[in-house]
C-alpha cells in the first residue's frame, strides 16, 4: 500500500511538472509572437536619436571647417550626441531585457517608477512626434516585489495599445496612475479613447482575439500579459466605469513564500 501511494504521488508530480512545462512552452511561443509585433515599432524609437547623431556631425564638420572653430558651438553638439548615443544604449539594452527567457528570473524589490521608466522609455519618440501627452502620477516611489521584467512587459503592452487606440486623435493623452491599497499596488493605465464596449471587453483577454487588423495584430498582448500578473498572484481588468480606456493592475507588495520557492 504505502509504494502504490509513493507511486501515485510520483506521477501526480510527473504530471503536474508536465503541466508547467506545456504552460511555459506556451507562454513562450506567445510572448515571441507578441514581442515580433512590438518590435516593429523600436526602428521609430532608434531612428530619431540617429537623426540628432547625423544631424550634429553635420553641424560638427561645418563648424570644423571654419577658419576660426567655435569651441562652444561644439560642445553643444557633442552634449547631443551624448544624449543621443545614451538613448539608444538605453533602448537596445531595454529591448535585450525584455525579448529573453523570464520564467526563472528571481522576486526581487523595485520602485515601481523604475518599472515605468523602462516601458516608457520605448515610447518616447512615438509619443513626442504624435503630440502625445503621458502624465504620471500618484505614490510612483512605492516598492513592491515582483519579477520586474516581466511587469514591464505587461506595461509595454498596454502602452502600446493605448497609442495605437489614440495616435491620430484630437488632443490624445496617456495616464499612469499608481497607488498603494493594503497589501497591494495598483496599476492604472487610461488613455484618451472612447472606451471598449462591453461585447469586446468580454473578449479582449482571449488569446488570439484582436480588434485591430489582422497582418498588423496578434490578439496575443492582453493574454500573457494576463498570464504574467496571474504568476504574480495578481489581478488585470479592464475597467468599465471609467468613460475613457482605462486597465487595472493589481499586484501583491510581497510575494508568497511558497510562490517564490517554487518560482
Amino acid at each position: 500500500l504505502a509504494i502504490e501511494r509513493d507511486r501515485s504521488a510520483m506521477l501526480k508530480k510527473e504530471s503536474e511538472e508536465e503541466i508547467q512545462n506545456q504552460r511555459t512552452n506556451a507562454l513562450n511561443s506567445l510572448k515571441c509572437a507578441s514581442l515580433g509585433e512590438m518590435a516593429k515599432n523600436i526602428s521609430h524609437e532608434i531612428n530619431g536619436p540617429l537623426a540628432v547623431i547625423l544631424g550634429s556631425v553635420h553641424q560638427m564638420n561645418r563648424i570644423m571647417d571654419q577658419e576660426s572653430t567655435n569651441t562652444e558651438k561644439l560642445k553643444i553638439y557633442t552634449a547631443r550626441l551624448d544624449r543621443s548615443v545614451i538613448r539608444i544604449e538605453k533602448i537596445v539594452k531595454g529591448l535585450h531585457s525584455i525579448t529573453r527567457e523570464t520564467s526563472d528570473d528571481p522576486f526581487i524589490h523595485v520602485q515601481i517608477n523604475s518599472v515605468i521608466d523602462e516601458a516608457l522609455s520605448f515610447f518616447h519618440e512615438r509619443f513626442l512626434s504624435h503630440n502625445i501627452k503621458i502624465n504620471l502620477s500618484g505614490d510612483l516611489e512605492a516598492i513592491f516585489e515582483c519579477r520586474n521584467t516581466q511587469i514591464t512587459q505587461v506595461l509595454v503592452s498596454l502602452l502600446n495599445n493605448s497609442f495605437e487606440a489614440i495616435v491620430g486623435s484630437e488632443n490624445p493623452w496617456i495616464q499612469v496612475d499608481t497607488a498603494l491599497f493594503g497589501n497591494n499596488i495598483r496599476i492604472e493605465i487610461t488613455d484618451s479613447g472612447p472606451g471598449i464596449s462591453s461585447e469586446i471587453a468580454e473578449k479582449i483577454m482571449i488569446p488570439l482575439f484582436t480588434t485591430k487588423v489582422l497582418a498588423k495584430a496578434t490578439g496575443l498582448g492582453l493574454s500573457i500579459s494576463q498570464a504574467f500578473v496571474e504568476e504574480h498572484s495578481g489581478k488585470i481588468w479592464y475597467d468599465q466605469k471609467c468613460q475613457h480606456t482605462r486597465f487595472v493592475i493589481e499586484l501583491p507588495i510581497e510575494q508568497m513564500p511558497s510562490l517564490k520557492q517554487v518560482a
